[in-house]
């Protein structure tokens, strides 16, 4: 799988599984059109609410590659959606972000980060007490307050997907198609 194909999936993954009862819908790598002659900058992940309002985010392969033009996009193509919400990530660590990925976003949006201390948790759950949006430091492993070390996070990682490769029902997301016809 190509490094930039990682980190869009792991932000949808997470975004979706943190919002669950909220995401109608999300989907990788979505363009705008405001006319036929108008196109807007591709927005890298795209949730749908069930209110209709969106989510959108820019996400990078690493922490140097985001610039103040992606920010610039982002906001922009939000200010055009009227996104409910903006968010950036990466698969690398906090500590390697610098302190553009920090920026806050120029209106009252909420705008978040997301780097591979979220993106790697599997089961991310909104607990009382905890923002799931929070800085981070160290990876979690299952339950919400447990850090856990990288080789551990591989560990998790691998038993997950071994469990996962024989059951290809988990894979679609269709609740209304039946599988056995």
């Amino acid at each position: 799988m190509s490094a930039d194909l990682l980190s869009p999936i792991l932000a949808q993954a997470y975004m979706h599984r943190l919002l669950s009862k909220s995401v109608f819908g999300s989907y990788p790598g979505v363009e705008f059109w405001d006319d036929p002659s108008n196109k807007l900058p591709e927005i890298d992940v795209v949730l749908l609410l069930h209110d209709g309002r969106l989510v959108i985010g820019e996400c990078k392969s690493s922490a140097s590659g985001l610039r103040e033009e992606d920010l610039a996009k982002l906001w922009s193509v939000a200010d055009r959606l009227d996104a409910a919400m903006t968010f950036v990530a990466t698969t690398d660590r906090a500590e390697n972000c610098g302190p553009l990925w920090w920026t806050t976003a120029p209106t009252d949006r909420k705008h978040v980060t997301l780097t591979g201390e979220h993106l790697f948790e599997m089961n991310p759950i909104a607990a009382v007490g905890i923002d799931p949006f929070s800085k981070r430091s160290h990876y979690r492993g299952q339950g919400p307050s447990q850090d856990i070390t990288r080789e551990q996070l591989i560990y998790e990682h691998s038993r997950y997907v071994d469990s996962r490769r024989g059951d290809f029902r988990r894979t679609v997301a269709i609740p209304w198609r039946d599988l056995d016809s």
